[in-house]
Order: C-alpha cells, then sequence, then structure tokens
C-alpha cells in the first residue's frame, strides 16, 4: 500500500499547473516544485520543466502559468522578470524584445514612447535617436513636417528670425546678389554713368 504524502494526490489543478515535476527527489514518488527563477513560466500540468519566458515579455513572480507582455514603450530580453524602459529618442510597439532609435526626421523627446513623431515644421531632425528637434537657423527653413535638415533660402530671398518654415522674397531695389541661405537682401547699387568727354 502507499505510505508516501497522499497531500501529492490532493494537490489543486492550479498548483500543478504551477509546478514541474522534479526526478532528482528522493521521496517515493515525483515532489511538485515551484518554477524559479523569475522569467520562467509552466502551463502544462507536471510538466518536466520550465520555459523561459521569449523576449518581449516577462515573468514578475514564481510560479507563473505564463508570461505577460511588455507594454508600447518598453522591452525585455528572454527570461526577464520586468520590462524596461526605452530612453528619449528610441521607441517600441508593445511585446518588444529591443527599443528602435527614431529614423532621421523623426524624434522621441520623452522616455517610454511607443512611436517617434515627425520633426514638426520648422526644424530638423537630422541624426538618428533624436530627442530634441533642431530649430532652423536663421537664412534657412522646413517647409513641413518630418524635415531632416533645413533647406537654405534660395537666391534673392531671406529669413532673418529661427524656425521658419518659409522664407521672404527680397523687396524691389535688393537682391541676395545670387547667394543662397541669407538673412537679408542688400541694395542694388545702380550703374554709374559716364561721364562724357567734350
Amino acid at each position: 500500500m502507499f505510505q508516501g504524502d497522499a497531500s501529492l494526490w490532493l494537490a489543486a489543478p492550479e498548483q500543478l499547473l504551477k509546478s514541474y515535476v522534479s526526478h532528482t527527489s528522493t521521496r517515493p514518488l515525483p515532489s511538485l516544485q515551484t518554477c524559479s527563477p523569475l522569467g520562467t513560466f509552466n502551463d502544462d500540468s507536471a510538466q518536466d520543466s520550465c520555459e523561459s519566458c521569449p523576449p518581449g515579455k516577462y515573468a514578475s513572480t514564481m510560479g507563473s502559468q505564463a508570461c505577460k507582455t511588455c507594454l508600447a514603450g518598453t522591452y525585455s530580453i528572454a527570461q526577464a522578470s520586468s520590462c524596461k524602459v526605452c530612453a528619449t529618442g528610441y521607441s517600441s510597439p508593445i511585446g518588444s524584445g529591443s527599443c528602435n532609435p527614431c529614423k532621421p526626421g523623426t524624434y522621441a523627446s520623452k522616455p517610454r514612447s511607443g512611436t517617434c513623431d515627425l520633426c514638426p515644421k520648422g526644424f530638423q531632425c537630422a541624426t538618428p535617436a533624436t530627442a530634441t528637434p533642431k530649430t532652423c537657423l536663421a537664412g534657412s527653413f522646413a517647409p513641413s513636417d518630418g524635415s531632416t535638415l533645413c533647406t537654405p533660402c534660395p537666391a534673392n530671398t531671406f529669413s532673418n528670425t529661427t524656425g521658419q518654415i518659409a522664407c521672404q522674397p527680397c523687396a524691389a531695389g535688393t537682391n541676395t546678389r545670387g547667394l543662397t541661405g541669407q538673412k537679408a537682401c542688400t541694395a542694388v547699387r545702380a550703374a554709374g554713368l559716364r561721364r562724357s568727354v567734350l
């Protein structure tokens, strides 16, 4: 007649799901062990071993029956007990195993960003992982969202302030002498009249 611990046979189903069978026990029958360390789970009754949570998921308690999914703006590696926050200039969708740098023309000014935003008009986002857009300098402009670089004002136009979305044409009687990227126009000099030789 069986002389072992009868409580093993009376274990609740949820206890079995959170445990696995240890074949190294010296007891007459296999014993139930809680899944450990953190970052592992067991979704099958009396499974031989616990499985690691995949990247993008985590298990913060021992004996987990399933892994939880990382929220947008966070990530995790395999067998994680928690998710880490993406830094500024990076983003991640839900269930990510890593953070992605914002592409040129986009930015993320806050940590834990699920997506990167388009660089606003009058600004440039020239490099990957931009956290703060740079204002267009005087003499340049950015007419649309998502600019990677500010554009110099064409010849005979100008901008005398920063963050412009368009350049202004030179007034009558002024020009930029064929130069681009100018902050101001200069007056056109009238051609001198030659003196008549008597």
